[in-house]
């Protein structure tokens, strides 16, 4: 029975997500005021943290991720190590192939 309800919520969310991807950012806006509203945070939301900048302005500090690593991710590493070595620490590969990376 379990596996009945699992199939059952992934084909749900499967149909549904196929509707909301076209309005995602006014999902996300909604989603954001409300969890500003409940916390009564403001500014910046969980999991975003504001680097110390030398020009008083703060800057989201974000994790790259590539989903898979082939030819493309290949080239962007390369370049990331040639023009910006400090967004390499920032970089993460998911893939399932181990002998790529």
């Amino acid at each position: 029975d379990t596996l009945t309800i699992m199939i059952w919520a992934f084909v749900v969310l499967m149909v549904s997500s196929s509707y909301t991807v076209s309005s995602n950012y006014t999902i996300y806006g909604a989603m954001r005021r409300s969890l500003t509203r409940i916390s009564g945070t403001r500014g910046v939301i969980i999991g975003d943290k504001f680097d110390d900048c030398e020009d008083g302005a703060g800057h989201v500090d974000r994790n790259i991720v590539l989903l898979g690593f082939h030819k493309i991710a290949a080239m962007l590493v390369a370049h990331f190590e040639h023009h910006n070595p400090h967004l390499l620490a920032k970089l993460h590969v998911v893939d399932f192939h181990e002998h790529i990376m």
